[in-house]
């Protein structure tokens, strides 16, 4: 899926993509089996994982010049995070929106549903970062939250997860999810 409609820029590489994509879908999938959700459940959260990052190669072939300045914008913020600043989401979705005009989430959250995925998964990606400490985010579909939570886990680790003091994730979800990342992440 990833390489479709040509190749993408040199600078971005499918093969990491994809396997970034399995591990935030591995643990989205095992949040999910965590929470006791419904076999469709489970597997919707596995493959929003698995495809969040679906809309990077179409968007960077399409405006090669965005790609390059976030790219610069990223390598930029890395050298800030030893000064104690942290990237998160919610800075990559802004950073993708000032860029390409939309996110990458919300690129991919329409290529699946053109290409017929259920609204679960469609809908994981679309409401991308879901954040619950945020009020407009709070309210998210657990599986949004799921799959935000998988994804600061594998891709901003050093990041801090937020939490709601009410809500779908609250502190002892949190603190149990956080285990079942450490437990999945560290095996591999």
């Amino acid at each position: 899926m990833f390489g479709a409609g040509g190749p993408p820029p040199p600078s971005l590489d499918t093969h990491e993509l994809a396997q970034r994509g399995m591990q935030v879908g591995r643990l989205a999938r095992c949040l999910a089996r965590e929470e006791g959700w419904s076999r469709q459940a489970v597997a919707d959260a596995f493959f929003a994982g698995m495809l969040f990052d679906l809309g990077l190669p179409t968007l960077a072939r399409a405006n090669p010049a965005a790609w390059a300045a976030i790219r610069s914008a990223r390598s930029a913020r890395s050298a800030d995070a030893a000064s104690g600043q942290v990237p998160d989401l919610a800075a990559d979705s802004e950073l993708e929106v000032a860029h390409f005009g939309c996110s990458v989430t919300r690129a991919g959250a329409y290529l699946l549903g053109l290409w017929g995925f259920g609204e679960p998964v469609v809908a994981a990606l679309a409401l991308q970062p879901a954040d619950p400490a945020d009020p407009a985010g709070g309210d998210a579909a657990p599986a949004a939250l799921v799959l935000s939570f998988a994804r600061r886990a594998v891709c901003h680790p050093q990041a801090p997860q937020p939490v709601a003091p009410t809500g779908y994730l609250d502190r002892a979800r949190l603190v149990r999810w956080q285990g079942a990342a450490l437990d999945l992440l560290t095996d591999q």
